[in-house]
């Protein structure tokens, strides 16, 4: 089974200095920075590009996390090269259909969505589809208009399926069909439609707020009306606890954000190791907090005091990363800053004595805990986080590999 990690514009300073906490003077964003594949061994199978994350929707191009400068270079390089993949990777399209789900219809055509996959050169690209919104899994009926605004959504995914695999015969990518549906049946005869129409590959799309037990109960229900030889990709899904039943289910890939918005979402699960999670320690840039710029204005503490302490827990967390502070005084330096910053005193003891005790990045072997430690366990601004984050993709990955998911 291959993982394919959306692009969200996600990368990293290779000379960020973790002492000062600067940058390099002369720096310019994504052309000076590294991926995570470019970081570590193999933390994915390769890249799903979205079209409205990388052009914005009509009328609203500025809203997207590429610059007018990034977007050019992306079409002239192709993606392989824009983001320095080796031909070991691959690179998957689609539209990002979330994005504009709240619209009656996609705001592009089928020929525009081969357009962006042309000029970005991927490998296989998913046909223009609409996130139909509200799966029933029970026996009741939906009433008329709700059921007819969901037909209609899944019509158009259809529709457009079949126009976008007549087109593409005329280009190189492999394409995929979306399945969207609003419970099993609808599901059922969607995949039986785009299987009947030639597609080999069919991606499920619309199931990211299904939990976990109705995904392998449709996957059963697919499997079981409509055999044969076709892969499957599941468009966000990537749940460590069903994982090994989807590959008995015609599932070939798929594809998630989860393990990196883990380490920077979850309040005590930042950090994965080999089936095992850690809390980070939240040591977060004074600066930029609300209550200790309020508490400074009206006199409580002084701005001095407010740096101390940040940099008396920081210079802790370093020392004990290199044996030369024990548990119980590394606690007290991040208890009083964590006191002034969050207003709690000791809430997530427990979790950090285990992730001190522990030491999980000694542990892994990966780049990212081998050059920089202890690091990588402090949540604290995008360079750490985001490299905490890449560890976790390649954590995700390796299980994933092994079949230890």
């Amino acid at each position: 089974m291959k993982y394919f990690f959306p692009d969200s514009q996600d990368f990293v300073d290779p000379l960020f200095d973790f002492e000062t906490e600067k940058h390099q003077s002369l720096r310019v964003t994504q052309r000076d920075d590294v991926y995570a594949h470019q970081l570590l061994a193999k933390p994915y199978d390769g890249l799903l590009i979205s079209k409205a994350i990388v052009d914005g929707l009509p009328g609203k191009t500025d809203k997207t996390r590429y610059s007018r400068g990034q977007r050019y270079r992306l079409y002239r390089e192709g993606a392989h090269q824009f983001f320095r993949l080796s031909q070991h990777y691959e690179v998957m399209g689609d539209s990002g259909a979330f994005s504009y789900i709240q619209q009656n219809t996609p705001p592009y055509t089928t020929d525009d969505l081969i357009n962006f996959y042309v000029k970005t050169r991927v490998d296989s690209g998913v046909s223009l589809d609409h996130v139909v919104v509200g799966y029933n899994d029970t026996n009741s009926e939906l009433l008329l208009e709700a059921k007819f605004k969901h037909l209609a959504r899944v019509e158009l995914s259809l529709n457009n399926a079949e126009e976008f695999l007549r087109q593409q015969r005329n280009y190189a990518f492999t394409p995929y069909g979306v399945a969207q549906g609003w419970d099993k049946a609808s599901y059922i005869e969607s995949v039986s439609a785009l299987k009947s129409m030639g597609y080999k590959h069919i991606t499920i799309g619309g199931i990211v707020t299904l939990d976990s037990m109705q995904i392998c109960d449709l996957l059963d229900r697919i499997h079981e009306k409509v055999p044969g030889h076709y892969g499957i990709h599941l468009l966000g899904i990537g749940r460590q606890d069903i994982l090994p039943h989807l590959a008995s289910r015609n599932v070939i890939s798929v594809d998630s954000t989860t393990p990196l918005k883990q380490s920077f979402l979850s309040e005590k699960h930042n950090f994965r190791l080999n089936g095992d999670t850690y809390c980070a320690i939240r040591l977060p840039q004074s600066f930029g907090n609300n209550r200790v710029k309020n508490a400074i204005s009206s006199g409580q503490i002084s701005q001095e005091n407010v740096s101390r302490l940040e940099r008396n827990a920081l210079q802790a967390v370093r020392l004990y990363g290199q044996y030369q502070l024990g548990v119980e005084a590394t606690l007290y330096a991040i208890q009083a800053y964590e006191k002034l910053v969050f207003n709690r005193e000791g809430s997530l003891n427990d979790e950090y004595s285990r992730t001190l005790i522990v030491r999980p990045w000694e542990q892994c072997g990966c780049n990212i805990c081998k050059a920089i430690g202890i690091e990588v366990l402090v949540f604290r601004g995008t360079e750490r986080n985001k490299r905490r984050a890449f560890h976790n993709l390649q954590d995700f990955y390796k299980n994933l590999m092994v079949g230890n998911l």
